[in-house]
Order: structure tokens, then sequence, then C-alpha cells
């Protein structure tokens, strides 16, 4: 018999393997055919220390290294082959021998066997053992797992790089590409860089406000405007109005105001001989009945004038375009209004004081215009239906703004840049000047820089050519042409190389680290030139602002504005304390800016105060005659909205109450259409029986209402009483 494991030759009835120590009990079924299938080199027979034939036998499942179950009481070796490090090392499955040598191999059995100590000491599997953890047939699956894990966390690693630098361009694209430009640029090419990425960001919200403005011109035949002006003025100021009112309106022949017994004497003058007596009524009426006049005029009642309104109405729906106008008392209906509808298509034209009739008084054009005249109307209706060619595309317009930008700066040179510390309103901030001197040759060279411009511009020549295509020059002598405006370009070409002035400027544009222009600065050489300079810095939330002016007049006076202010942003709008130092003034002046948008240029808005008490040092004497509310009022300019629905507020602000404030409202939407008053609500005026119709018209008026309507307006009463008048003079009309 042979033994499973080494298999080596045994004696019958033997219990332990004399080779390899196994206990031959313990062992489970030999999983390799008998020695008729040993491979064609014979193992030889079992030798207590060199066991060539153990490399060649299978091996059936990875054993774990036996130290795991080693007996409490090791048992010492019997063999003096020693390899203590073997056990330290992994275990790997190694290929049977028989498949090495081209046999079939056999099913392998996974059962767990345990190798077992020997008598004599050692482990019966050392043989097995020193199989698997031979090298050239060792597997480490172990290693080759740990070397795609190391893949995939550099793949990993990688892409989050890739993510983050994408995430850091984009987030600071404009810092990167500045710095790049910064370190590759020179002074002069850096500095016009950077005045013309300024001012892409300016243009961007200007080209969307143009497309806006464009989309609205174009489409003038489909429109709705409508407007409203509000005032609200408080009773002292009305009462110094209604004083004023009466100086202006003195009684005299022309601009009298008459008793109501003015017009009772037609029956007198006419009956009688009078009108051969007299030239005219009036010179009859103040020769007969003169003492009955009165002896001057009245002022006029402003009370309604505490919150009074005017509103406008425009609307359009193709060639149909209507008007209306009405003036409101404390928010209700029109006291006195008027409006009018043209239809383009029929050459019809109505009009109306709603307070006087409700029917409309209506004109055929066609009855006293010649057709000439039509075509025209149809060329005035076909031109104001698009007014976008009388503004340059956005696009363009856009493009012009960066090449005169560019042309206006080509010419500077010998730009030279240093790190400074700018102080603006007591902060200072790091950033780097660029400086050059304005000097007569430099000014001459941009100036015609940009003339040359002009003259190459395509853009601006189609604009000429189309903006003055719109208008009939049938009766101007000369049309204005391209080739005319050129000639004028030439001889102001000839005039600027003729310039000279002997004072130099220099000029110093201060930007910031990150590419935005904080600050702008001109001095001249001396004292007495000019200075100017502008400087704004952003920190957080925090903006300072500082703005310096001065120049010397001929007397050798020194004028000078300064403003030194700041505040804080939040959502974007800027909310700010500032001070006014003027030479006019014996003392700085203060106010301050509400809510002022800076992030939404398309929309500007915000509020602008001012107290007035601080100026009326400067107005003297007359500063006695000005009422307490305004000397204490502030000056209030506010404007909030859309270019489509704007509201912008103009007063004077005492504590929470309105000494006087005026509110302009506007909006712009899509017509809803005018309505074509009908024959039945119209009396037609012609040239035949306009006369006639027209007297007709106003019998059947509510004089009266409209008379009332203008009281409410201040009309004097002894005004009002002329206009009254009016329906008795109808009646002598039959």
């Amino acid at each position: 018999m042979n033994c499973p494991i080494c298999g080596a030759v045994l004696n019958e009835g033997a219990k332990f393997c004399g080779n390899c120590g196994n206990k031959l009990e313990a062992v489970q079924q030999p999983v390799q055919p008998a020695v008729a299938e040993t491979p064609a080199a014979p193992i030889a027979p079992a030798a207590p220390v060199e066991q060539p034939s153990i490399f060649d036998q299978p091996v059936q499942q990875p054993v774990q290294p036996a130290m795991a179950e080693t007996p409490a009481a090791p048992i010492a070796p019997a063999a003096p082959v020693e390899q203590p490090s073997i056990f330290d090392q992994p275990v790997q499955p190694v290929q049977n021998a028989f498949v090495q040598q081209g046999q079939i191999q056999q099913p392998a059995d996974n059962t767990f066997v345990q190798p077992q100590p020997m008598a004599g000491g050692g482990y019966g599997g050392n043989n097995y053992i020193q199989n698997n953890y031979t090298q050239d047939t060792m597997k480490q699956p172990e290693v080759k797992k740990k070397g795609k894990t190391g893949l995939i966390i550099f793949l990993v690693v990688l892409a989050v790089l890739i993510v983050a630098l994408g995430v850091t361009l984009f987030i600071f694209r404009g810092s990167l590409k500045n710095i790049w430009a910064r370190l590759t640029k020179s002074p002069d090419e850096y500095l016009k860089y950077v005045i013309t990425e300024n001012l892409e960001e300016s243009l961007d919200s200007m080209e969307d406000v143009q497309k806006e403005a464009m989309d609205i011109l174009s489409k003038m035949d489909d429109v709705n405007m409508q407007g409203n002006l509000r005032v609200e003025i408080d009773d002292e100021i009305l009462d110094k109005l209604e004083d004023a009112s009466a100086a202006i309106l003195p009684a005299n022949r022309y601009g009298s105001s008459y008793d109501t017994d003015y017009y009772d004497y037609y029956d007198d003058y006419y009956d009688t001989d009078m009108y051969d007596k007299y030239d005219s009524y009036d010179e009859y009426y103040q020769a007969e009945h003169g003492s009955s006049k009165s002896s001057g005029g009245n002022g006029m009642n402003l009370s309604a004038y505490g919150d009074i309104g005017l509103n406008a109405d425009y609307d359009r729906k193709g060639n149909v375009l209507g008007l209306s106008v009405g003036v409101q008392v404390k928010g209700g209906s029109d006291v006195i209004g008027a409006e009018g509808v043209f239809d383009g298509d029929n050459y019809t034209v109505y009009g109306r004081i709603p307070q006087l009739n409700k029917n409309y008084l209506m004109v055929d054009l066609k009855d006293i215009v010649d057709k000439n005249n039509l075509k025209t109307v149809d060329e005035v209706l076909a031109a104001t239906a698009d007014l976008s060619a009388m503004a340059m595309d956005p696009k363009a317009q856009r493009s012009m703004y960066l090449r005169y930008t560019e042309a206006l700066l080509k010419p500077i040179d010998k730009v030279k840049a240093s790190k400074v510390k700018l102080s603006v309103n007591g902060s200072k901030m790091s950033c780097r000047a660029y400086e050059f001197t304005l000097d007569d040759k430099l000014y001459q060279d941009m100036l015609l820089s940009v003339i040359d411009e002009i003259k190459n511009d395509r853009d601006l020549e189609k604009y000429f050519e189309d903006y003055f295509d719109t208008f009939d020059f049938a009766n101007v002598r000369n049309k204005p042409d391209w080739d005319s405006f050129l000639d004028s370009l030439d001889e102001a070409e000839d005039k600027i190389q003729d310039m000279d002035f002997d004072e130099e400027f220099t000029c110093t544009f201060y930007i910031t680290n990150a590419g935005k222009i904080t600050g702008f600065a001109m001095t001249g050489e001396d004292e007495k030139d000019p200075h100017f300079s502008l400087a704004w810095y952003i920190n957080g939330t925090k903006l300072d602002v500082e703005l310096t002016s001065d120049f010397t007049d001929k007397n050798d006076k020194t004028e000078f504005m300064d403003i030194k202010g700041g505040g804080s942003v939040k959502s974007g709008k800027f909310s700010g304390e500032f001070e006014l130092d003027l030479s006019l003034l014996d003392d700085k002046v203060e106010f301050s800016v509400e809510d002022l948008e800076i992030l939404d240029k398309k929309n500007p808005g915000g509020t602008f105060r001012i107290g007035l008490e601080q100026f009326m040092a400067m107005a003297g004497d007359a500063a006695d005659e000005i009422p307490d509310s305004i000397k204490k009022a502030d000056l209030v300019i506010s404007a909030s909205g859309t270019i489509r629905d704007r509201s912008l507020s103009i007063g004077l602000e005492n504590g929470s109450k309105n000494v006087v404030k005026f509110t302009m409202d506007s909006k712009i939407s899509e017509s809803q259409g005018m309505a074509v008053p009908s024959a039945k609500e119209s009396v037609q005026i012609d040239e035949k029986t306009g006369e006639t119709e027209l007297i007709k018209y106003l019998k059947d008026s509510d004089l009266e209402k409209v008379v009332s309507g203008l009281e409410t307006l201040g009309l004097p009463d002894s005004y009002a009483d002329q206009i009254r008048q009016i329906t008795s003079m109808l009646d002598y009309y039959n």
C-alpha cells in the first residue's frame, strides 16, 4: 500500500507513514489514482531526507498554516530539516503534477485535510507546503488584487482632480485669464486688455437693454403705452401758489374777467343801431356798461392739487391708433379729458371730450385731403409701424463700442506699472497702478485713430444710409450722404493736427489683482492744473467710494469738490452715507443712497436723498421767503422697475410727509385693440354741413359739466362765467 499523502510504500497494517508521519486512520480516502497511474518517472523509495518525487504529487486543496492548530505542547521535530519561515508565508495552490505531464486531472476533493504531526516531530504536510511555496508554480491572487485596487484608487483620484480643476477653471476663469495676461503681456498691452475686458462686461447688460428697446420699436403697430403723472402738494405750498396766481391773472381788455352780464346786452347791440356806432360788441359793452366790468382778476383755487393726476394712453393695432388723456383729482375719475381715434384704413379721424358729449366728432379725410396726401398718410403709417430702423442693431453697436475703444487706446505707449496701496475713504487696498503721460501728441494720435476707424466703419456707413433713407428729402436740396460725411472728417483731421497745448497730464488706472478697474486719476504737472480722481473699493459686503477734483481759476482761486463715503452691499443693492465738500459751501453736506442697484445694470434703480437745510446759507436773504416745510425737507429722487414697467419720483419730504412730489409711471405692453366709433356714436363734420352740425353738437353737449370740471382744477369763477356765456351765444344760431 502507499501513503495517500506522500505516496511512500507502506507495510500492511501500518498506522503511521514512516516518510511523512501522517496517521493513516485520520486520512481521507485518497483522491489520486493508485500506483498504476503514477507518472513515468518512478517514485524513489522513502528516504529520511531527500524526497524528490514529492513535488510531483497532486495537491487537492490549499492548506492553512499549521500553526493555527499547533498543540499547546509542541512535539520536537524528528527530522533535521527545519523551515520555520515557511509557516509565515501565504499558502498558494499549485497545479496538479499530472496536469503538468499532460494527464487528465481528476476532480478535486474540496475536503480540507489537516496535516498531522509526525511522531518524531514536525508536521506531516511539510512537503505539501513546500510544493505550495515553489516559486515557478506559485500563484498570488492577493498581490494581483492589491495591484488592481491601486489602479482603481489612482483613476478615482485622477477623476476628482479633473473635476476639481474644471470647477476651479469655471469659478476662477476670469482670474486665471487675467493672471496669464498680466504675465505674458507688456504694461501697454495689459492696460488695453483690462480696459477692453471691463468694457465687455458693461456692454453685456447694455446689449440686453438695446435688444429689448429694439423689440419694442419694431412692434410699434402692436403696442399699448400708458403713462401717469401724479402730483402731491401740501396746503402751505398751495397757499403760496394761489397768491402767486392772483398776481399773474390781472384784469385787462383781452385777458380780463367780466361779470356774468357781459353777454346779456347782445340783443340791445343788434336790435338797435349800436353796431353802426361801435366797431365791436366789446367796444359797445365797455362804453355803455363799463361800470359792470369786473375790477380785477381772481386767483386760482388750487385745493384740488393736493392730490391730482394726469394720465395718458396710446394704443395702436395695425393702422388704428387711439390716444386719450385725462385729469384726475384724488384718484377719482377724470374731471376733464379728451379722446381721439384715427382709422388709417379708412382715413377717418374721431375726437371728443367725454364730459362734454358722449358722441364723437368725425372727419373723413377723403373729403378734404387729395389723393397724394393720402399716400403720404400711408407712408407715415408704414414708417411708424417699425421704428427699429432709427436705431442701430445691438450687435453692431456693441462692435462699434469695442472697435472705437481699441482705436482710442491704440496710440497709448510707455505705460509704467507698479504696485501701490490705494487709499479709499480710509480703507487701503493693494493694487497695481498703470501710468502714462497724456500730451498734445498723444491726444492728437488718439483722435486721429478714432477718425480713421470711423472712415472704415462699414456698420456705421450702412446705418448712416439706412437712417436717412427713412426720411423724405423730396423738398430738401441735398440729401446727406456718406461721402459728404467723410469730407467733413477730413476737415476735422486737419484741425486736430494743428492743435497743440503745453500742459501734460499723468493718467493712472488702478487695477486689482483680479483685473478689475478700481480707480482712475488725472493730474497736471503744475499744482494749478486740474486734478481729478475716482476710486472705489469693494471688500466683502463693504463698499467705499472717494472722488476728488479741483482746479484753479484765472483769479488763482481754487475750486474743488470732494465726495467720500461708503456703505454695505446686500443682495446686489448698495446703501450708504456720503459727505460732500464743496468750495461753494461753508460746511460739508451729507447725502445718502438707498437700495442702489449695482448688479442689475439692465434695470438700474435706487433712491438718492439729500437735506436742503444744508444749502440755505447759499440762498442768503432769499431763504427768509422759503417756507419752513421746504427748508427742512429732503430732496428725494427714486427710480425702480424695468424698461417696460418703470417708475420715477422726484419730491421733497419733510419727515414722513410729502411737501411736494411728482411720480411718473410708464408701462409698455401689447395692444388689445382700439374700437373705431360707429356711425351711431359719431357726428360727421364736412365742408358743407360742418358749421351746422358742429353747432348742433355743441347745443346737445353738457357745457356746464366741462366748466364744473375746470373749476375743480382751480379756474377762477370770472373765467368760468365767460365760458358759460357760450350757451347764451348758441341760442342765436337756428
